[in-house]
């Protein structure tokens, strides 16, 4: 995504009429365009580092530096995270209540075969983002997973983001 159109979400989101079910899409745009982008940059300047170590002596100040813009990489993709997940903690009670859990499953692309497993996994219905996003890990599995074959491991951009919003707040979000 091109930084203007990622500055373009972030002014969308912010509109003060926007429909829960709209700012719900923006925000996860905007949380699966940072996820992608923070694997990218993961993947980038992890062989930044690994090249400036494998080099003389006087690569010390090159690593300081590439180490440097990574953390600052880090530190921007995890304020873009805690805010969509802040705001996931807050509303999704509401969108729950708005939408159903039917029709949060047809927004976060849930495919049907994988909607009884998520009831399954779920502790709180009432928080139905919640429990497909974190605690079954199967936000887009529409598109990623075909049939009944589980993920190897909860990847998802909403899931990161909610994960991430708990770091910060501690344990007790629920």
């Amino acid at each position: 995504m091109k930084p203007e159109h990622a500055e373009q979400l972030q002014t969308l989101v912010a509109v003060p009429h926007l429909s829960p079910r709209s700012r719900l899409l923006v925000l996860r745009r905007m949380a699966r365009e940072s996820h992608a982008r923070w694997e990218a940059v993961q993947v980038f300047f992890d062989s930044e580092i690994k090249g400036a170590k494998a080099g003389f002596p006087s690569a010390a100040k090159a690593l300081k530096k590439i180490r440097g813009l990574y953390k600052q990489a880090q530190v921007e993709h995890q304020q873009i995270a805690c805010v969509v997940g802040r705001w996931l903690f807050e509303n999704d009670a509401l969108l729950t209540t708005m939408y159903g859990f039917e029709g949060i499953c047809e927004l976060l692309e849930v495919n049907p075969v994988h909607r009884a497993e998520v009831v399954q996994y779920a502790g709180d219905m009432d928080r139905a983002i919640f429990a497909i996003a974190f605690e079954s890990g199967l936000e887009e599995s529409a598109s990623r997973q075909s049939g009944r074959h589980p993920a190897d491991w909860k990847d998802g951009a909403l899931h990161q983001a909610l994960w991430k919003t708990r770091e910060q707040m501690g344990a007790d979000t629920r």
